[in-house]
């Protein structure tokens, strides 16, 4: 935390609350307000980070004791790393864990080295990922919101339990970020677990550090618009995919690929 780690840079124990929200309207701009992360005020800021921070209420105003010294913020250092960062999974890992919508069966194709899937189900022998359910994922929120509430307390319980049900309803960020980072940890879990049980080597590539700012930019400038809308479907909530309005013409040419509705008859 850059804050903390200059004030402990000058030999400081403490900083007053106010001084501490000054600079981080400095730092931030009128875009910072307590309420954005889930906290009622910046009493509530040192319990996001227990490790660098405790609230001492002795003062009128309170004041952010800091605990250990900060570790300087060096590029690519795991202590400014968020877990999002840390747990970038390779994108055909990810959909073999987490694409349950599309009812697919993802195997492991060795001569590739990729998570495939397959149309031939149960007759196909190549090893099969434990690709998730709606009700796992539901669980994931539910573990997360409670552990989220036991840290900010109950101003907003409601929301946040509409939220594990209804994944669009808009919570405080802090829960974001928070369930950004477990659901990523789950995923990487599961993969490494499907791995050691099927005895085969993780590729080195499975969980790649940040890509850079370039290489993102040409990895995004060489998939197709059609990759990238399948990708889209394949992670929007039920409720985003509601929202989505197709031509006519294209539902009905993808109702026909699914031999939902019959094809005219040349006779009319």
């Amino acid at each position: 935390m850059q804050i903390v780690s200059e004030r402990q840079g000058r030999g400081e124990e403490s900083v007053s609350l106010p001084v501490l929200k000054n600079q981080l309207l400095n730092l931030a701009g009128s875009s910072f307000h307590e309420a954005d992360f889930g906290w009622p005020n910046l009493r509530f800021l040192p319990a996001s980070y227990p490790d660098l921070l405790q609230l001492d209420s002795s003062s009128p105003h309170g004041r952010a004791k800091f605990l250990a010294p900060a570790k300087p913020s060096t590029p690519g250092s795991d202590a400014e790393e968020s877990p999002t960062k840390r747990h970038h999974i390779r994108r055909d890992l990810w959909d073999a864990i987490i694409d349950y919508r599309s009812g697919e069966t993802y195997v492991w194709d060795a001569r590739t080295g990729k998570a495939v899937a397959t149309s031939d189900g149960d007759e196909d022998a190549r090893p099969r990922f434990p690709t998730v359910s709606a009700e796992d994922v539901r669980d994931w929120r539910k573990e997360c919101a409670d552990g989220w509430l036991s840290v900010f307390g109950d101003e907003n319980r409601s929301r946040v339990e509409r939220w594990v049900d209804v994944p669009r309803e808009r919570v405080p960020h802090t829960l974001i970020r928070r369930w950004q980072a477990e659901q990523r940890g789950k995923v990487v879990g599961i993969v490494e677990d499907f791995f050691a049980q099927e005895r085969l080597p993780l590729p080195d590539d499975a969980f790649p550090s940040e890509l850079s700012t370039q290489a993102q930019q040409a990895q995004v400038r060489s998939l197709t618009q059609r990759e990238i809308l399948k990708a889209s479907a394949s992670v929007m909530t039920d409720a985003e995919l509601s929202d989505v309005q197709l031509p006519l013409g294209v539902l009905y040419r993808t109702l026909l690929s699914l031999g939902v509705v019959a094809a005219p008859s040349a006779d009319r």
